[in-house]
């Protein structure tokens, strides 16, 4: 599917109005369009696993309910790992490199298949360094947490963490109630919103003079919206803290 025939991929929906209208509320209009399948997720959740999508208002010192049974979770955990382990396979690579046609027709010819080795020798070298480097940065953990939230709610989003520190890139995985989605008639998204907690010790000092935060011992933590919407075909990008951007 193209998502360029969308209102948004023209541009019509522009940036001065993606700066202009707060993420907070946006988030909320958008969340409160899905009261309905947020229930029905969570009813889902409470039988299952429902540390997957706790009630509304839920804090982590407040006890969850027990759902008595542990057949659900099981069930659930062993969907998740099988669907995990089939597409990140551990001790081996979940992918296969091939040269195409046009690299093929120029291996043709003297020393052919001396050529050919090469190129598949090539081709194993870089597949076993992407298998190392999933175990790296321990990929399947968010991965699996991902297909529990799947195969409970129907919805998961995984986010690509790029750090300051390159070593330190990975996924994070996103409970149905953190973000929002608004898509095309056609399914593209064009607009996603994130909400979770973080802690000012974590953020840049440039941030925290905007906000003008003193850190103390004391500081509590603060809600981070981040919103990502398609405009003009780019990906434009913009976060919040305490309402500012």
């Amino acid at each position: 599917c193209d998502p360029r025939d969308s209102l948004v991929a023209k541009g019509k929906f522009n940036e001065k109005l993606l700066l202009d209208e707060g993420i907070k509320e946006r988030f909320e209009q958008l969340d409160g369009d899905r009261t309905t399948v947020l229930d029905e997720a969570r009813t889902c959740s409470e039988l299952t696993l429902p540390y997957l999508l706790p009630p509304d208002g839920h804090k982590e010192t407040d006890v969850l309910d027990n759902p008595y049974q542990n057949l659900g979770a099981r069930l659930v955990n062993n969907l998740a790992n099988k669907i995990a382990f089939t597409m990140l396979p551990p001790n081996q690579p979940f992918f296969r490199l091939f040269p195409n046609e046009a690299t093929e027709a120029m291996l043709d010819g003297e020393q052919s298949e001396e050529k050919k080795t090469l190129v598949n020798q090539i081709a194993v070298k870089i597949e076993t360094r992407a298998q190392k480097l999933i175990a790296k940065q321990f990929l399947s953990v968010p991965v699996i947490e991902a297909f529990k939230s799947l195969v409970v709610t129907g919805n998961a989003l995984l986010v690509k963490i790029e750090p300051k520190d390159p070593l330190d890139k990975g996924l994070k995985s996103y409970r149905l109630d953190n973000y929002v989605v608004n898509r095309d008639y056609r399914g593209n998204p064009l607009e996603i919103i994130t909400r979770e907690t973080v802690n000012p010790h974590t953020l840049d000092d440039d941030v925290l003079d905007v906000l003008d935060l003193v850190l103390t011992t004391a500081t509590m933590d603060e809600i981070l919206y981040t919103r990502a919407v398609l405009v003009q075909q780019k990906v434009t990008g913009i976060q919040s803290v305490n309402e500012t951007i």
